[in-house]
């Protein structure tokens, strides 16, 4: 069940109405197994943010923004699961 019309996204819209939520990243593609939860952080690329939907992958910006987000708010050791 879709909740924006399409030709939309999730992003455009926090940025109409001025929100103070954002918009976060999962690599829902690439996350196929349990295994990948032992993955860390800093081992993920910007490839495996890739989107089938979209045909394209995370831009460097909003890549490099995640990697920081992740680097102040969980130490480096964390688990994949740090990402929300």
């Amino acid at each position: 069940m879709s909740y924006l019309a399409a030709g939309t996204s999730l992003s455009s819209f926090i940025k109409a109405y001025d929100a103070k939520e954002s918009k976060g990243y999962f690599p829902y593609e690439w996350f196929d197994s349990y295994e990948r939860l032992n993955y860390k952080v800093q081992d993920l690329s910007r490839t495996d943010f890739y989107s089938s939907l979209k045909n394209s992958v995370i831009s460097q910006v909003d890549f490099n923004k995640l990697m920081e987000h992740c680097k102040k708010k969980y130490s480096s050791n964390k688990r994949f699961t740090c990402m929300v």
